[in-house]
Order: structure tokens, then sequence, then C-alpha cells
């Protein structure tokens, strides 16, 4: 019996306890070092995953929506408006508006265009039969413009994008009555994105 606790005593089994004892405990800190800086690491990957979600889907803004007046018997009209990019590049690709306003809605652009024997050109959109519709964007003072249907607009991230007379507008298909002064109406703004705006469109004269 004195014999076993002398041995269990002696100098070597003393140290064979003493360094398992110590690997055990450094076995036990890499572990806990490891899983902090794991947690750590997942923490802030996952804050800035969130701030980055969070400005990529700040929505766009639409200011100063209006519609030009529509005399009796214009089957057209046009709209206008200010639109600032939020956080990430977004396009306009469609608008639409109540059945009870128009029967469709398009992308258009007026721009000024060269022409060879000093004509108008209407390049390819504009409607003759019946009444020559403009939708307030054809300049008649001497200048030779086109307007024509674009797919998309660009809205790049914080800038604003004007859409006014005689350059980027909402073009009104089809009215079912005259565009009154004085009078809104609801437009809807679909982006590229998938990303859907309503928009108060007043009726104005003029800008």
């Amino acid at each position: 019996m004195n014999t076993m606790n002398d041995t269990n005593n002696s100098p070597s089994a003393l140290r064979r306890i003493a360094a398992a004892s110590a690997a055990v405990a450094l076995a036990l800190t890499m572990a806990a070092c490891s899983s902090d800086s794991s947690t750590e690491g997942s923490a802030a990957t996952t804050a800035a995953a969130s701030e980055s979600t969070a400005n990529a889907g700040a929505p766009v803004s639409v200011a100063d929506a209006w519609a030009r007046t529509s005399p009796m018997g214009q089957g057209t009209g046009a709209a206008y408006m200010q639109i600032t990019g939020g956080g990430v590049d977004e396009e306009l690709v469609a608008a639409t508006v109540p059945a009870s306003i128009a029967g469709s809605v398009e992308l258009h652009e007026t721009s000024m265009a060269a022409g060879d024997d000093g004509d108008m050109d209407m390049g390819g959109d504009m409607d003759m039969g019946g009444d020559m519709d403009m939708g307030g964007d054809m300049d008649m003072g001497g200048g030779m413009m086109t307007m024509q249907q674009v797919q998309s607009i660009a809205i790049p991230a914080g800038e604003t994008v004007v859409l006014e007379p005689g350059g980027l507008h909402v073009m009104l298909i089809d009215l079912v009555a005259p565009l009154v002064p004085g009078e809104t109406f609801e437009m809807t703004l679909e982006f590229a994105s998938g990303a859907k705006v309503n928009v108060p469109v007043e009726v104005r004269t003029t800008s």
C-alpha cells in the first residue's frame, strides 16, 4: 500500500500530471479564444451586411409631379416630375395611371434632330390619324425635334433626373377626358428593382 502511494507521488508521476493539466488548460483557452473570435467576426459581418442592405434599399423620391392641360379633342398628354435616386442606381421602366385617365402610358423623350429638307421630323411616333397630337412637347419655333418612346430612364444613385417639357417625360395615351387645371390623378412608377412608387400628379397650365 505504501509502495503504491510512493509511486503516485514520485517526481516523474507528478510531472506527468502537471503536463497533462497544462495541456487541458491550453486546449480550453484556445477553444474559448476561437469561439470569441468567430462570434465577433460573424457579428461584424452581419452588421456590415445590414448597413449595405439598408443603403441599397433606400427608395427613390419623386417631387413636383405635374401634367400639362390638354385641349378638347387631344388624345394624349404628358406628365413631368423630378426623380431623385436612392442608395443604388435605379431605372424607371414603366408607369401606369387609372383606366379612367388614359388607355396606356409610355416613357418618351423629345430631342433636337437635324433635318435634311427643313420639314418637321416626327421620328416615327406621331399619330397623323386626325389630330396632330404634340403632347405638349413639340416645339414649332423653327427647331427640328423628334419625339420617341424609350424603354427606360436611368436614375443614378443620389442624383436627380428631371422629366420636363422638351426632354424626358411620361406620355399619357388615349386620354379618356381632357386634363383640366386643378385636377389631380395618381400615377404609379415602376422601377427595374421591382419597387413601385405612387405619385399624385397635378394638372397645370404651366410648370
